[in-house]
């Protein structure tokens, strides 16, 4: 099950994607919880808010990849949460494209994540 956005902003629930059947449960749940966190976009508008949601959701996706330990995936879906967070609050403030600003801070975060 893919949890997404609608256009109100509201979680609906939506076809698996085709390759969400070859996620584990770790990505899976990792992928879910940046979804769920209501307060990741911050006070982005709607389509910016939308995309920086379905790049944590990725990015999540690759930093509960299996190769990693567990303390390691862990540290790494952290560091996704906090650059969504910090390219919100930066995209918001300075009109900037959040998923430049998201990237950016996760590559200081967490250097390492699993391309």
């Amino acid at each position: 099950m893919i949890i997404t956005w609608d256009k109100d902003a509201a979680p609906c629930i939506m076809k698996p994607m085709s390759d969400s059947d070859s996620l584990t449960p770790r990505q899976r749940q990792a992928a879910e919880r940046m979804l769920e966190d209501e307060g990741l976009a911050g006070d982005l508008e709607d389509p910016q808010a939308q995309r920086l949601v379905r790049w944590a959701g990725a990015a999540a996706v690759r930093a509960a990849a299996p190769q990693q330990s567990d303390e390691r995936a862990a540290a790494l879906v952290a560091a996704v949460r906090q650059a969504a967070r910090r390219a919100a609050r930066q995209a918001a403030e300075g009109g900037l494209d959040v998923i430049a600003l998201a990237e950016a801070a996760l590559a200081e975060l967490a250097p390492a994540l699993p391309g």
